[in-house]
């Protein structure tokens, strides 16, 4: 951060952004760029995707200067453009009111390619094929020829080119501004204030004049105001929390978290688990393989808060149909179970539709009768308590069991039910047996 000197790239600015342009920079105008914080739109740079121009006489014809690419040509070339235009990019950051700052502009050719070169410590974005916004780059404020604009293209590279004024989907904005160097120790925000520091830093605290001086001037031969410096440390953020994340193979995942409060730049990492080609494309994160992949998270320093970096596993997993294809010899393509085949039987289960009565007595003797269908086969008479007797059919249709061998069988009250060989069927009604 900027301490009583003059601010150099990579500080944090007074408007908490990153200093990326400074005095010793070739080609200056000898003052300080600062851009806008990662965040300066509530989110990120996607949220700033517009049409550079709209409306008014600059969003087809050349403004005065446009072709400019100059360090210090930034400010002037959006002030014409905002003059220009009724809306868009350009308007945004001539518009913009910021932590306290409301200097803003679009950086021209040449302030944007040295904004590039610090891309990570600025945060600007790289956004890929994964995306259907901003993957093309960031815009300048100089003008290519009357329709088109140069851009900060962020291909691998990071070189610049071209796109219409009127390109609406893919390309971001990143305001920037630019102030004059000060020997200031509030990071060069005021030479003298008597507002409650907001920032951390070195503060040099001066006494206000006192109601008694003269009194005191009586007493002693010089009275002096003695400076007293004020040391406000940063903090450590609030934690990065990832949530516990498993996700389907080939898909891609989006990153989210909740960033603690302040300007802290963004980056995302990510190696092989025992997935392959781990990769992001800024927050979405895709693998060529199944597996684990390692994520890490760091967010830089800012004014108020310290460096930190947390660390995940991600799974990505492949999920397939565990139930048999229907067809006899299909092949093991069963992943849980392993079953490769499937069998189709037309025997009917049995199902139990009435009991000739719901009060047996086992000392009247004769025969107890089940109706229902499908006893077939081997049947199983099973009454309350497990107890089973073995049982036929002539017809299908009913079940007839001497009164004997139920009461042999120690079965008491309770639901039927009739097991074959094509499933089981349970009465609905419950026997009363007496003895």
């Amino acid at each position: 951060m900027c301490y009583g000197c003059y601010c150099r790239v990579g500080d944090i600015g007074p408007a908490g952004g990153v200093i990326f342009i400074d005095t010793s920079t070739a080609s200056s105008d000898g003052r300080i760029y600062e851009a806008a914080p990662q965040n300066w739109t509530g989110s990120d740079d996607l949220a700033s995707v517009a049409q550079f121009c709209t409306g008014g006489a600059a969003a087809t014809a050349n403004i005065s200067n446009g072709s400019q690419i100059g360090i210090g040509w930034g400010d002037t070339l959006t002030a014409n453009f905002d003059a220009g235009c009724s809306g868009g990019a350009a308007q945004v950051a001539a518009d913009l009111s910021l932590n306290g700052f409301s200097d803003w502009f679009v950086p021209s050719e040449n302030e944007a390619i040295r904004l590039a070169a610090l891309r990570d410590a600025t945060g600007l974005l790289q956004i890929g094929s994964n995306w259907t916004v901003g993957n093309w780059g960031y815009w300048t404020s100089t003008e290519n020829s009357a329709g088109i604009m140069r851009v900060i293209s962020s291909s691998a590279a990071w070189t610049i080119g071209n796109a219409n004024k009127n390109e609406a989907t893919k390309i971001m904005l990143r305001p920037v501004r630019a102030f004059r160097a000060c020997w200031a120790i509030d990071t060069c925000t005021a030479l003298s204030t008597t507002d409650t520091p907001t920032a951390a830093g070195v503060y040099s605290m001066t006494a206000s004049a006192l109601a008694n001086l003269a009194d005191l001037q009586s007493k002693y031969t010089n009275v002096v105001y003695a400076s007293t410096p004020l040391t406000i440390n940063r903090v450590a953020p609030s934690r990065i929390t990832i949530p516990w994340i498993n996700t389907n193979y080939p898909d891609t995942f989006t990153v989210e978290f909740l960033p603690a409060a302040g300007n802290q730049t963004v980056r995302y990492s990510a190696t092989n688990g025992t997935a392959s080609g781990c990769a992001f494309d800024y927050k979405k994160i895709a693998t060529t393989s199944q597996g684990t992949c390692n994520i890490t998270i760091t967010r830089a320093a800012d004014r108020n808060f310290t460096a930190d970096t947390t660390t995940a596993t991600i799974f990505f997993l492949t999920f397939v149909n565990s139930m048999p294809t229907g067809q006899v010899g299909s092949g093991s393509t069963i992943a849980l179970n392993g079953v490769t085949s499937l069998e189709t039987s037309t025997v009917q289960p049995p199902s139990i539709t009435g009991l000739s009565t719901l009060t047996l007595s086992l000392g009247a003797g004769g025969s107890f009768t089940i109706t229902g269908t499908g006893f077939t086969g081997t049947i199983t008479v099973k009454f309350w308590r497990n107890k089973e007797i073995s049982a036929s059919s002539g017809n299908g249709t009913t079940i007839d069991i001497p009164v004997s061998s139920i009461a042999s069988s120690g079965a008491t009250s309770g639901r039927i039910s009739v097991i074959t060989a094509a499933g089981q069927a349970v009465s609905v009604d419950s026997l009363t047996i007496t003895p």
